[in-house]
């Protein structure tokens, strides 16, 4: 199918709608006929590329070609119905939601669009739980973040399991083995430097929703500081921000108020951001931006709030990892770091400490 020429960004909505329905139809039908036999997935990413030809910009598409659903498909043309629709000059916004007997199984779509040679075509969609322009963060929780944190919060110890250290971490170009991944050699790069307005810092998997997420409880300077990835084996082993060109003699758990500063993530993905100045985030803007950064991967500074006020990476995997706190001498914070726990190695006494 070419791509039709529309006078409205709805319009190319409401005809992309109809054209996915259709297809995730034919297949649908086709595989119950068939007595359910196994998916065929490589059918189904050619029929959804049918529809991201006819209906997205070059290179862009609905991303929906990895998953299938027989029993409620994430787009439905008799039950999806448009919300908001916003038109900037050549650019515009639409969300639908599409909505089933369950409301658990409610979802919104974000859609952008461009207006391209006289026609509208889509630049990218997302799926949200929730209305896009959700806060992700109210003016209550705002108040409740700044108050379960300090620069005069106490240090906590890291928990006695581990035994880590930054310095042994974070070198370049050091050649490492491990059992799991053979032979590697390091390398450290410069991400940027990370705008924390606030000084109020989070670590989180911001694949999540923020709802009950809570900041470190300790509190630092506001300012801009470099942050420092480094990586083996083709994988993220960790990332730090530099408070001070000082190194760090001694660790603490970088926790939040009821936490140990052990965070869980899906996928590997662990941000560290500026969680004091978020009331303006929209979950469409979250969204939008975690979603950039997953097509890509890596360690890459991107913006919440105010520019730059976000470091995200990939880590290694689903898990759980420890974050600390570096200081100096005087017990000065000069660092902070996440370990992805790949350069570690477990003694006789189930300590895990660095290689």
């Amino acid at each position: 199918m070419d791509k039709v020429i529309v006078a409205s960004p709805e319009a190319r909505v409401k005809l992309f709608t109809e054209h996915w329905y259709k297809q995730w139809k034919t297949i649908s039908d086709s595989h119950q006929k068939n007595d359910k036999k196994d998916f065929d997935f490589e059918v189904w990413r050619e029929m959804v590329n049918e529809v991201d030809k006819s209906h997205f910009l070059e290179n862009c598409g609905s991303e929906t070609q990895g998953s299938f659903t027989h029993s409620q498909p994430r787009i439905h043309k008799d039950f999806t119905e448009i919300l908001d629709v916003k038109i900037k000059e050549d650019e515009a916004d639409v969300i639908t939601k599409t909505e089933y007997e369950t409301k658990y199984s409610d979802s919104f779509l974000f859609f952008k669009l461009k207006f391209i040679d006289n026609n509208w075509l889509i630049q990218s969609m997302d799926v949200h739980a929730n209305h896009p322009h959700t806060l992700m963060v109210s003016d209550e929780h705002q108040q409740e973040i700044f108050s379960k944190c300090s620069e005069s919060a106490p240090f906590v110890k890291v928990i006695d399991q581990l035994d880590l250290n930054e310095n042994i971490l974070f070198q370049h170009g050091r050649k490492v083995e491990t059992k799991r991944f053979g032979e590697g050699v390091t390398e450290m790069n410069t991400v940027g430097n990370l705008n924390l307005q606030t000084g109020v810092m989070s670590i989180l998997d911001i694949g999540y929703d923020f709802k009950d997420f809570e900041p470190l409880h300790i509190k630092v300077k506001p300012g801009q500081y470099k942050v420092e990835s480094l990586t083996a084996f083709g994988k993220s082993i960790g990332v730090r921000v530099l408070f001070s060109e000082e190194k760090a003699v001694k660790w603490y758990a970088a926790n939040t108020l009821n936490g140990y500063g052990i965070y869980t993530v899906d996928a590997g993905n662990l941000a560290i951001f500026d969680a004091g100045d978020l009331t303006k985030l929209t979950f469409a803007q979250k969204e939008y931006e975690f979603n950039k950064w997953s097509r890509v991967g890596g360690t890459q500074l991107i913006t919440l709030e105010n520019k730059n006020d976000c470091v995200i990476t990939d880590g290694d995997g689903d898990g759980s990892y420890p974050a600390l706190w570096g200081v100096n001498e005087n017990e000065e914070i000069v660092s902070l770091y996440i370990d992805f726990i790949i350069l570690v190695e477990e003694n006789e006494n189930e300590v895990i400490y660095s290689v």
